[in-house]
This record gives structure tokens, C-alpha cells and sequence, in this order.
């Protein structure tokens, strides 16, 4: 049924609520719209949130990969300020702990 305004329905649904015969429960279009998709906006919250989280490991994963990549494409690099004892004077990049202060 439509009414001419909204401010009508909270009438209309009192004296619909006095009905004995009256079985069904009066809404308003916004409250039903709501009440029909909870099933809905909980499934796709659900399936959201699953997707987020493993897009957040995977990029978790790739961060690691490039950080590990980045530290062994220096290998050589890091041995030879090593063996040359300069490894002290860049204050020990990667913060090895056997290297102490850096001013020493």
C-alpha cells in the first residue's frame, strides 16, 4: 500500500495493529529492503574479508621475497666490506651483532 507521506505510516501502522484480522506486519519500503538483504550483505562481508586476507599474506609473502632478493643479489658486496673491515664504518648495514659499535 502507498501512503502519501512518511510522517502517515507510524498512523497507518497503529491502526493496522488494532486489526484482529490483520496478519501481516506493516514495514516501511527502506525496513523491508533491509530486513531481505541481511543474508546477502553478510555473505559478501564474509567472501570481502576472506579475499582481504589472503591478498594481505600474499603481499606479505612478495615484501619478504623482494627483501630477501635484494639482500643476496648483495652477498658479494657484503663479503668483500667485511673481509675489507669496512663493514664497521657503514655501521653494519644489515646490523650484524657481532660487529659491535661502529666507531670503534
Amino acid at each position: 500500500m502507498r501512503l502519501t507521506t512518511s510522517a502517515a505510516f507510524p498512523a497507518f501502522k497503529a491502526a493496522l495493529h488494532h486489526q484482529s484480522r490483520s496478519v501481516r506486519r506493516p514495514d516501511s519500503a527502506v525496513d523491508w529492503y533491509k530486513k531481505i538483504s541481511e543474508g546477502q550483505t553478510t555473505f559478501f562481508n564474509v567472501i570481502a574479508y576472506g579475499i582481504g586476507i589472503i591478498m594481505a599474506v600474499g603481499a606479505l609473502f612478495g615484501c619478504l621475497n623482494t627483501m630477501y632478493a635484494a639482500v643476496a643479489a648483495r652477498a658479494r658486496e657484503i663479503a668483500t666490506l667485511r673481509a675489507h673491515r669496512l663493514w664497521r664504518l657503514c655501521g653494519g648495514c644489515l646490523g650484524d651483532p657481532g660487529s659491535g659499535s661502529a666507531w670503534r
